[in-house]
């Protein structure tokens, strides 16, 4: 029975008293005893309801003392609930503030990558034409170094040529110079002879004459 329940069962009981004393003052004597007595019965029957209903009641207050002490550690429980649920909420919002400027300053190193990637691979651009240009004198030189070991075998077999030829040439230079030293031997020994028999023709010469100027003086 709960307390809204109680309260109407006593405002009727208050009533019927009420009015069983009305009753009292318009009847007689006898009735009126008759009635008293009735209403002995009656206010026990009440007085032994009311024991039984104050007994639920007392039972209904500590069932809600009980409910009511609950109820309290459930709030106070839920208010620390509550309360550490804020404290997680504000730190949860502070981390969100946090994650906003990392997603910001994320955005930016970004921006500044993409910047430097654009740079980068206008950088790369330009090496992989440096490199294919770089290639190109590659094969150019390639294509001459080619032609050069072609020229260096035509000017090896002209040097042969020109080696074997000088050394013919020296061979014959030699045997010109050897021939020109006999010669000029020849030609002092000659010179030598020339020298001699002039002096021999000059002598003869006086001989003759010294000869003839004895003859004629005779």
């Amino acid at each position: 029975m709960n307390a809204n329940q109680q309260i109407l069962k006593i405002v009727a009981l208050v009533t019927v008293l009420i009015f069983s004393i009305r009753i009292f003052a318009q009847t007689s004597a006898k009735q009126s005893l008759d009635q008293l007595k009735t209403n002995i019965e009656n206010s026990k029957a009440n007085l032994a309801e009311y024991k039984k209903n104050l007994k639920i009641v007392d039972e209904n207050l500590i069932e809600v003392g009980k409910a009511k002490s609950q109820s309290e550690a459930q709030r106070k429980q839920l208010g620390q609930i509550v309360k550490e649920n804020q404290g997680s909420l504000q730190s949860l919002e502070k981390q969100d503030k946090q994650l906003v400027e990392f997603i910001a300053a994320e955005n930016k190193q970004i921006q500044s990558d993409e910047k430097r990637a654009m740079e980068l691979e206008k950088l790369v651009a330009q090496l992989k034409e440096s490199q294919a240009k770089r290639k190109a004198n590659i094969t150019s030189y390639q294509e001459q170094q080619k032609q050069i070991e072609l020229e260096k075998t035509q000017w090896k077999a002209r040097a042969d040529e020109l080696a074997k030829s000088q050394t013919e040439m020296n061979t014959r230079h030699s045997q010109i110079l050897a021939q020109e030293t006999e010669w000029k031997n020849k030609q002092r020994g000659y010179q030598g002879e020339i020298s001699r028999w002039d002096k021999e023709v000059d002598r003869h010469k006086q001989l003759y004459q010294h000869a003839s100027d004895l003859t004629e003086s005779r």
